[in-house]
């Protein structure tokens, strides 16, 4: 009888520390590896329906109703361009361009942070190197 009350005893609290840590670890926010750059642009442009449609993602919205804010980002030896889907109504994002960005890069994603610090989470769709002066 003891140690079944003993071994229930230790395999809640081990049960409670494997919980403990999936929580932490999945509420730990990821440190990227901010890098600084140039904005040199954001262009805005209406969704193509086209690309819209495929069999695993329905539409939600008309495509009149979305856009694609595509940043360019001047970052030394490359040129990055990025782009974000947005709703038209909602506001777009505050970005200045021809100042400095801050920037991190991970796989197909390309984190930038506004003139507020806040994060977007935009998808990489070119990344381009630059040919060196005088070649």
């Amino acid at each position: 009888m003891r140690t079944q009350t003993s071994l229930k005893h230790h395999t809640g609290a081990a049960l409670a520390l494997i919980a403990l840590l999936c929580v932490s670890s999945a509420s730990a926010k990821k440190e990227r590896q901010w890098q600084t750059g140039m904005l040199l642009g954001v262009y805005q442009a209406n969704v193509d329906a086209k690309s819209l449609k495929t069999a695993q993602n329905p539409v939600p919205y008309a495509p009149k109703d979305l856009v694609n804010d595509t940043f360019t980002i001047d970052a030394g030896d490359y040129t990055y361009q990025s782009v974000e889907m947005r709703r038209t109504k909602n506001e777009p994002p505050p970005f200045t361009v021809n100042t400095s960005i801050q920037f991190a890069i991970e796989g197909e994603h390309v984190y930038l942070k506004d003139d507020h610090g806040k994060e977007h989470d935009t998808k990489l769709i070119q990344r381009r190197r630059k040919t060196p002066a005088g070649k």
